[in-house]
């Protein structure tokens, strides 16, 4: 019949797709150019009218800054600018956690801050001096300096320990262990009452600042070409040595504190 439309068989459809997707296949696909993330560009930037004390911390809603003066400062890090200024501390060190704030005087004077509005919840005194590391893990707040090592409850700045040590610095906590160096050796402690559990001096020279895994394994910077791995139970096990390129191994996990009047908020 003139005008009879016959469905195609589906041998017919299957060669008819087949040539669409290998026409597709050999057509030649546009890429675009990708823009480029580098320079990054400051979204905001705030000049502050002193350097900072130590470095900034954020409990993931706020930014914290400690400045020289003894100043803290609530900064919104989406708009850069000040929700709050605590003032008439005396210099020292910031770290925070969801929904509360740590404030750490050099002269070993811990204060436990409320993060939204900056109102004092409670002030503990410790034997430290010169404190120069805080960690702050879980309820935990650690402070070690020229004269001892504490540990804290945040939330109500109970002391668990207070114990005499010398120049103890770069604090780290994992599991139930609390590592640091303590005049240049690694110490490792346990975290609850800062028993030690072992002592470890580098036979290339100074240490640099350990990183410490929940089992007990030290990974750290020995000397000036070495990273050396620790056991658990303070044995050593490998080593890698670093070229000369790349630096001193001793400061291939350091930390600096402190900075310039400026903090500033980038993004790629």
């Amino acid at each position: 019949m003139i005008g009879e439309f016959k469905t195609p068989s589906k041998s017919v459809l299957r060669a008819v797709l087949a040539g669409l997707f290998l026409f597709a296949a050999c057509a030649k696909t546009r890429v675009l150019p990708l823009g480029s993330p580098f320079p990054p560009a400051s979204r905001w930037e705030k000049p502050l009218d002193v350097p900072l004390a130590a470095p900034l911390s954020t409990d993931g809603t706020l930014v914290f800054a400690a400045l020289s003066t003894g100043s803290i400062l609530a900064i919104d890090p989406a708009t850069g600018s000040t929700l709050w200024t605590r003032s008439g501390l005396k210099p020292g060190f910031v770290a925070a956690r969801p929904g509360f704030l740590v404030f750490v005087e050099r002269s070993g004077v811990v204060w436990g801050i409320n993060a939204q509005d900056g109102t004092a919840q409670w002030k503990t005194t410790t034997s430290v001096i010169d404190v120069q590391s805080v960690r702050l893990d879980g309820n935990r707040v650690f402070l070690g300096g020229g004269s001892g090592l504490a540990a804290l409850v945040v939330t109500t700045g109970e002391v668990r320990f207070d114990v005499v040590a010398n120049d103890v610095r770069d604090l780290e906590a994992a599991g139930d262990l609390l590592a640091s160096l303590e005049e240049g050796a690694l110490m490792v402690r346990n975290r609850e009452d800062g028993a030690v559990k072992f002592r470890l001096a580098s036979p290339e020279g100074e240490f640099g600042a350990p990183a410490l895994f929940a089992d007990g394994r030290v990974v750290l910077g020995s000397g000036t070409r070495l990273v050396r791995a620790i056991s658990a139970g303070g044995e050593f096990r490998w080593r890698f040595k670093v070229s000369a390129s790349e630096g001193p191994a001793a400061r291939l996990s350091g930390r600096e504190a402190g900075g310039s009047g400026l903090v500033r908020r980038r993004f790629l």
